[in-house]
């Protein structure tokens, strides 16, 4: 069932890790579809926390880095904090991965795409 949270209907919950909820959804004031994270609360009483993640978006900004995409938007109003980014089209790594194993071209072409954003993100000084 969908639900709201702001200007974002959340269409799909996809997946939980140790930051919070990442969802899709829709903005409603563009009716383009967003990536959502909502903060779990220890992160979000965590201000080391908050502080690297909006650094860490803050470069990739900078950066224009092919690969990452930045948080374009934070709301917070002080029950529950999100954080949205603009929505891309395709498929998953893990969607790949799950499928079985690789051929040579397509592990070739991964693993370069890869290459390219750890380069990308070590040059910002990300990792």
């Amino acid at each position: 069932m969908d639900r709201k949270l702001g200007p974002y209907l959340i269409e799909a919950d996809l997946f939980e890790d140790d930051l919070g909820q990442v969802c899709r959804a829709r903005d409603e004031r563009s009716s383009q579809n967003v990536w959502l994270r909502i903060f779990s609360h220890d992160v979000v009483a965590n201000q080391k926390v908050q502080w690297d993640f909006m650094q860490y978006n803050a470069r990739l900004r900078e950066m224009g880095l092919r690969g990452l995409w930045p948080v374009t938007e934070v709301i917070s109003d002080g029950t529950v904090t999100l954080a949205a980014s603009p929505w891309l089209e395709g498929t998953t790594l893990m969607e790949l991965i799950q499928k079985g194993p690789f051929d040579p071209d397509m592990a070739r072409t991964v693993t370069e795409q890869l290459a390219e954003i750890l380069e990308g993100a070590h040059r910002a000084g990300l990792v």
